[in-house]
């Protein structure tokens, strides 16, 4: 086969690490090789202009989603199954296309399962999942004639192409492709294969060069991946043979592997459009499922917020009762301590006249020894404003009082005289406002007729 010719337009490739995309949406990469034909492929600015590679969408299963390898647009692939490929490449001599960067293209790595890799039931998962039917080839390491012949044709590029062909054709609206192809190559893997898709194992051969010695043939079937439910109401993906090749022997050429396998596809196209149409049922069941999961789960925290929410309110209405009954009692007890208020005219009785923000006025007679605190006593009680709250103030702002900050002075200590003026203010960090009286006086004292 002749070397790969690559020609390189727009941006010069600097900075590139082994095993990374380098492409850009300015550099343009044609891939040509001499004996692809038809399926040669061109990238332009990260995309494939051949056949639409096949993609896990919403439909396809958590088990598919994990599995996948391929990249969409035509990018190359490195992973564990692209080493048993490899691997498997190299044992029987098949000449595989890579890139600049020695790496699988992503259609040739996501096409072609190898068994040390995938195990049966992922690879069933996987075809379920992306609607597409499953090539299957096992055969023991030792039948080398054998798979010298049928490796190399089910990892062609004829072969490749198939199996990323859309099966409907024109008819078809969304980018599904027809097969994976799924080789053992594990001997360990053999029987439990066999197992798995009920097929007998075929009758032993001997073997032309030895006459004592009798090879199995391999099996080469395709596989259609159907859904059933188990005995315990479970979805399972469940192979059903469709067509079986007696491999006696094996296709020779990739164009008869092809022809055969055309021709079941040919036969099942209802198979493949039920496949399609239970993926599109699968991927609307599960958005409706995560939708109404995800309904759910906002109601139950919407729920437990107005819980909280309701549970914070009743807390604090019990806890302002519990306060509003305490201040009542603590009133009807000041109210009880107050001292008893004077005659008009009275000797040793003040006069004490308050002005509140929202201009609000009142006054009261006290005994000019009774403590300070008795007018704060009597604000609260009277005006329901809570005496640690309050800041008294002369009128004309030079001097402040406020509860508990001068328990041993009295009135007369205090130097308020027998007609004294006070502005009733709130102290810092109450929910009202002290707010201040436009109106100024120039002495501390302000006389009130009795």
């Amino acid at each position: 086969m002749k070397r790969t010719i690559l020609m390189l337009q727009g941006l010069a490739l600097t900075g590139c690490s082994a095993g990374a995309p380098f492409v850009t949406r300015r550099q343009s990469i044609r891939l040509r090789r001499s004996n692809i034909g038809s399926s040669s492929m061109t990238v332009v600015g990260g995309e494939s202009s051949g056949d639409t590679d096949d993609t896990d969408e919403a439909g396809g299963s958590s088990c598919a989603a994990a599995a996948l390898l391929q990249i969409r647009g035509g990018g190359t692939i490195s992973n564990d199954s692209g080493g048993s490929i490899r691997r498997l490449a190299k044992r029987y001599g098949v000449d595989l296309p890579t890139n600049e960067l020695d790496e699988l293209p992503s259609k040739f790595a996501s096409a072609v399962l190898t068994s040390s890799t995938t195990s049966l039931a992922e690879a069933m998962q996987r075809s379920n999942a992306d609607a597409r039917f499953l090539v299957v080839y096992i055969s023991r390491q030792g039948s080398s004639k054998a798979n010298g012949v049928a490796i190399p044709n089910l990892m062609s590029r004829e072969m490749i192409k198939l199996a990323n062909r859309r099966p409907l054709g024109k008819k078809q609206n969304s980018d599904t492709s027809s097969y994976y192809i799924w080789i053992v190559d594990d001997d360990g893997d053999y029987d439990s294969a066999l197992k798995r898709l009920k097929l007998k194992p075929p009758a032993k051969r001997k073997s032309k060069s030895s006459s004592s010695k009798s090879v199995t043939p391999p099996i080469l079937a395709i596989v259609y991946p159907s859904t059933s439910v188990s005995s315990s109401g479970k979805l399972t993906v469940t192979p059903n043979v469709l067509s079986q090749h007696h491999c006696q022997p094996p296709p020779g050429s990739p164009e008869v592997l092809t022809s055969w396998i055309n021709a079941t596809r040919k036969r099942h196209l209802r198979d493949f459009a039920k496949l399609q149409h239970d993926r599109r049922e699968a991927v609307l069941h599960r958005e409706r499922t995560e939708g109404y999961r995800a309904s759910v789960e906002e109601d139950a925290v919407r729920e437990a917020q107005e819980r909280a929410e309701a549970e914070r309110r009743r807390q604090a209405e019990e806890e302002e009762e519990r306060r509003r009954e305490e201040l009542e009692a603590r009133r009807e007890v000041l109210r009880e301590s107050l001292p008893e208020e004077p005659e008009p005219g009275a000797a040793g009785a003040s006069t004490i006249a308050l002005r509140f923000a929202d201009g609000t006025r009142d006054q009261r007679r006290f005994p000019s020894d009774a403590p300070i605190d008795s007018i704060f006593d009597w604000i609260d009680v009277e005006h329901e404003i809570e005496r640690e709250r309050l800041e008294l103030g002369t009128m004309n702002g030079s001097r402040t009082f406020v509860h508990g900050a001068g328990e041993a002075s009295t009135i007369e200590g205090a130097g308020l005289g027998r007609m004294t003026a006070l502005r009733v203010g709130i102290v810092e960090g109450s929910s009202e406002d002290a707010g201040e009286d436009d109106e100024t006086e120039g002495d501390e004292s302000e006389e009130y007729s009795d």
